[in-house]
């Protein structure tokens, strides 16, 4: 039993750092799109029209 734990420990670890890996692979992978058209409307309706 205690063979086994050291390669589980090992491979959990190993799992884990591929889980962080991709995860962060698809997070740079997403394109940047700064959503310019709806940035002045939202400003806009905090606002009072002005007569």
């Amino acid at each position: 039993m205690r063979l086994l734990i050291g390669p589980a420990f090992l491979a959990l670890f190993l799992l884990a750092i591929a889980v962080v890996a991709l995860g962060a692979l698809a997070v740079l992978r997403m394109p940047y799109r700064p959503d310019d058209t709806t940035a002045p409307t939202a400003r806009d309706h905090d606002h009072q029209p002005v007569p």
